[in-house]
């Protein structure tokens, strides 16, 4: 199910990502302006429709990465800090949860490098550089 997820806001992600680009490299003083829809149509111009998912195979083992290790961490530190009686109260879950997650983005965070490169690298193709 979170690949399917993954799938779908991909789209989202890479409109982000190249309109950032975009603002990136026009002039200050232009009153050019662009929105997700011009994006997309030069994206399929330029790379055709597999263009608008340039980058999804990282996003998806960047999920699948945070995930496991998530998963894996929280429940490592929710065995160590139950206490005697078996409970786990609020204060150690968030903890768990803020550790794991640190640690789990920690993990993922180079996938997630990856798949910027890969979105912003039809956009350095087409631009030469």
């Amino acid at each position: 199910m979170t690949i399917v997820a993954e799938t779908i806001t991909f789209l989202v992600d890479l409109m982000m990502t190249r309109l950032q680009l975009h603002g990136e490299s026009v002039s200050v003083g232009s009153t050019w302006s662009t929105n997700a829809f011009w994006v997309t149509s030069e994206i399929m111009q330029e790379q055709g429709p597999m263009g608008l998912y340039k980058g999804l195979s990282s996003a998806i083992l960047r999920h699948l990465f945070y995930t496991l290790m998530w998963i894996i961490e929280y429940e490592q530190l929710r065995s160590s800090l139950k206490s005697d009686d078996g409970s786990f109260s609020l204060p150690a879950k968030a903890l768990s949860d803020g550790i794991s997650g640190i640690v789990a983005q920690l993990v993922a965070s180079p996938a997630d490098l990856v798949k910027v490169r890969m979105q912003t690298d039809g956009r350095t193709v087409a631009q030469g550089m």
